[in-house]
């Protein structure tokens, strides 16, 4: 006697060597239950994978914390801010305290803009002017644009 096999969608009994299910009509290869079960198990892995990547490159590319701006005109570590900074954006200026904050990670980032054509060595250097040992000269507004 014929063994039987199972339909991977309907669950019906399909003759041994069957290309199509007579019940639903779905295409049937050697070991397709199994089949079916592996394709599954590759599915709902690549969807984790697809949706930890697409989590991993929100979280990498969320803007600094905009809340926080610095009090009156100061920038703690840069000083009096100038009269073009004063009046920028207030996203701006929470932009520029914090890289005044964070240069030891900007000063890793290359700029990708360009913009070494006038000097600038790292991302750090788009807000700020640096001595050698990273003292905030001045500010760039180079960031701005």
């Amino acid at each position: 006697m014929p063994s039987i096999e199972t339909c991977p969608r309907c669950k019906r009994s399909v003759p041994p060597g069957a290309k199509f299910c007579q019940g639903c009509g779905t295409t049937l290869t050697a070991g397709s239950s199994r089949s079916s079960a592996k394709a599954f198990l590759i599915g709902a892995l690549a969807i984790v994978l697809l949706v930890g990547a697409i989590g991993a490159g929100i979280v990498l590319t969320r803007k600094p914390d905009t809340t926080v701006l610095p009090a009156g005109n100061q920038i703690r570590g840069a000083g009096v801010m100038p009269d073009w900074l004063q009046r920028a954006d207030p996203n701006i200026i929470a932009d520029y305290a914090w890289a005044a904050e964070h240069y030891q990670e900007l000063r890793w980032i290359p700029c990708y803009c360009g913009c070494s054509t006038v000097g600038h060595t790292s991302n750090a250097t788009c807000y700020y002017r640096y001595d050698k040992d990273g003292k905030i000269l001045g500010y760039d507004a180079h960031a701005m644009t």
